[in-house]
C-alpha cells in the first residue's frame, strides 16, 4: 500500500508495502537533484576557465621565450601581459572558484587579504598592460622614428611603471585603507570582499579601470584614424598610376598613327613634312649651305624619331590591357567624383581589417570589465552607508549585531549577479592570449611549431611505453 500526504514542507511519499515504512520527500530529492547537476555544471565551468587561462598564457610566455622571431623589444609587453594574467589563472581563479562553489569562506582572514591582494595586482596589472600596449602601437604608428627608439630600456620602463602602479594599489588595503567591518565580515559573517573603504574604492576603480578605459579608446581611435588615413592615401597614389599609366597608353597609340602615317623613304633624298601632306617635299641640296653641326643634328632627330616610333609600336602591341587599366582606374575616379569628391567610396579590406581588430580589443576589454567596476563602486557609494546606520541601530546590549546583511553591504545585490560580473573579468585574461596574438603571423608560426613538437613528444613517449 502506498499513500501520499501532502504537507507543508512538500509532497512525502510513505511505502509499508514490505512491512517497513518508509518516508521520502520527493521535493527534496529533486531539489538536491537540481543542485547537484547545476553544481557539477558550475564546477566544471570553472575548471575550463581556469586551465584556458593558464594554458594560453603559458603558451605565449614559452612562445616568446623560445623563438627568435618573438624576441623583439614591443613582445616583452606581450609577454609581461600574459605573466599577469597568468597569475590571474594560478592563484585567483582558483581560490575565486573555492569561494563561489563553497558559498563561504572558511580559510581565514590571511587568505582573504592574501586573495584580496592577488587579485587586485594581477588584474590592474593585466588592465594597464593593455593601455601600454596601445600607446605603443600609436606611437609606432603615428611617428615613423619611434620603431628606432624602442629600445628595451624603454620597453622595461614601461612594464615597471604598469607594475608598480598595480602594486601601490593592491597594497593600500595591507597598509589601512580597510573598511571597519573587513575583519568582521571575514571572521564572523565568513563573507570575503574586497576593502569597501570609500577613498579607496573610487581611487582604486578610477586608477585600475576607468582612466585605463578612456585612454584606451583614445588611443584606439587615433590609431584607427592614423591607418585609415595611410590606407586612403596609398589608395589614392594606386588610383593616381593607373591614371597616369592610361595616358601614356593614348599618347603612344597616336605617336603610332603619327609614325605610321609619315613614313620617311630611306631611298629618296627628301624629308616629308608631319605637320602637312599636301607640302611639297624639300630637296636636300638646299641644305648643302647648312652647317656640319646643323645636319648631324637633323640625323639625330631622325633616329631619335625613328626610336621613338619602334617603341611605340612596341607599346601599342599591350594597349588593350593598358585601356582596360585606365578604364579600371575612370571607374574608381568617376565613382568618387558622384560620392562628393570623397575617398572613402568603398572601404578596403585592409581598413575593415584593422577596424575589427580594434573593436575586438576594446569591446572584449569593456564588456569583460565595466559590469564589475560599476558595481565596485556601487557598493561603497550606496549600500555602505546604509549599512553602517542598520549596523548602528540594530545592536543589541551585549553588542552583537543583530542583522547579519547589514554588516555584509550587500545592500540587496544577488550573489549570483557578483558572481557572474567577477568572473566576466577573469574571462578576459583568457581572451587575451587570443586577442593579441590571432592576428600575428609570428606568434602563429611559433604556437604551431610548440604544439607540434609537444604532440610528437607525447606521441613517441606513449610509443616507447608501449614498446617497453
Amino acid at each position: 500500500m502506498a499513500e501520499q500526504l501532502a504537507v507543508a514542507s512538500g509532497m512525502w511519499t510513505m511505502d509499508d508495502s514490505h512491512g517497513l515504512v518508509t518516508i521520502t520527500n520527493v521535493s527534496s530529492v529533486a531539489h538536491v537533484t537540481a543542485y547537484t547537476v547545476s553544481s557539477l555544471f558550475v564546477i566544471l565551468l570553472f575548471v575550463f576557465l581556469i586551465l584556458a587561462t593558464v594554458a594560453g598564457n603559458a603558451l605565449v610566455i614559452v612562445a616568446i621565450l623560445s623563438e627568435k622571431a618573438l624576441r623583439r623589444n614591443h613582445y616583452y609587453l606581450i609577454m609581461s601581459l600574459a605573466m599577469a594574467d597568468e597569475m590571474v589563472g594560478l592563484i585567483v581563479t582558483p581560490l575565486a572558484a573555492y569561494y563561489d562553489i563553497n558559498q563561504r569562506w572558511d580559510i581565514g582572514l590571511c587568505m582573504c587579504e592574501f586573495w584580496n591582494f592577488f587579485d587586485v595586482l594581477a588584474c590592474t596589472a593585466s588592465i594597464l598592460h593593455l593601455v601600454a600596449i596601445a600607446l605603443d602601437r600609436y606611437w609606432s604608428v603615428a611617428d615613423i622614428t619611434y620603431i628606432q627608439r624602442r629600445t628595451q630600456r624603454r620597453i622595461f620602463t614601461l612594464i615597471a611603471i604598469v607594475w608598480g602602479v598595480a602594486l601601490l594599489i593592491s597594497l593600500l588595503p595591507i597598509f589601512g585603507m580597510k573598511d571597519p567591518l573587513f575583519a568582521k565580515r571575514v571572521t564572523q559573517f565568513k563573507v570575503c570582499l574586497m576593502s569597501q573603504d570609500l577613498i579607496y574604492q573610487v581611487f582604486s576603480t578610477v586608477l585600475a579601470f576607468y582612466f585605463p578605459m578612456l585612454l584606451l579608446l583614445l588611443l584606439y581611435w587615433r590609431i584607427y584614424v592614423v591607418a585609415r588615413h595611410r590606407i586612403l592615401r596609398e589608395r589614392r597614389r594606386k588610383s593616381q598610376a593607373i591614371s597616369a599609366d592610361g595616358q601614356c597608353s593614348w599618347q603612344t597609340e597616336s605617336c603610332l598613327l603619327e609614325s605610321s602615317t609619315n613614313k620617311p623613304d630611306e631611298g629618296s633624298s627628301t624629308h616629308a613634312n608631319a605637320d602637312d601632306k599636301n607640302r611639297e617635299p624639300t630637296p636636300l641640296r638646299k641644305y648643302t649651305s647648312m652647317s656640319v653641326q646643323q645636319a648631324a643634328s637633323k640625323k639625330v632627330q631622325m633616329v631619335f624619331r625613328r626610336v621613338h616610333s619602334l617603341t611605340c609600336m612596341v607599346d601599342a602591341m599591350s594597349r588593350r590591357s593598358r585601356r582596360e587599366e585606365l578604364e579600371k582606374g575612370r571607374s574608381i575616379s568617376s565613382a568618387a567624383a558622384t560620392s562628393g569628391g570623397r575617398a572613402q567610396v568603398a572601404l578596403p579590406k585592409r581598413e575593415i581589417r584593422a577596424a575589427r581588430t580594434l573593436a575586438i580589443v576594446t569591446g572584449s576589454f569593456i564588456l569583460c570589465w565595466l559590469p564589475f567596476f560599476v558595481l565596485a563602486l556601487y557598493r561603497p557609494i550606496v549600500c555602505n552607508s546604509t549599512s553602517l546606520a542598520g549596523m548602528s541601530s540594530q545592536t543589541t546590549a551585549n553588542g552583537t549585531e543583530t542583522d547579519n546583511s547589514l554588516a555584509l553591504g550587500q545592500c540587496n545585490i544577488p550573489p549570483l549577479l557578483e558572481s557572474v560580473f567577477l568572473w566576466l573579468g577573469y574571462v578576459n585574461s583568457a581572451l587575451n592570449p587570443v586577442i593579441y596574438t590571432v592576428f600575428s603571423p609570428d606568434f602563429a608560426k611559433a604556437f604551431k611549431k610548440i604544439l607540434t613538437k609537444a604532440l610528437f613528444r607525447s606521441r613517441c613517449g606513449t610509443g616507447k611505453s608501449i614498446i617497453q
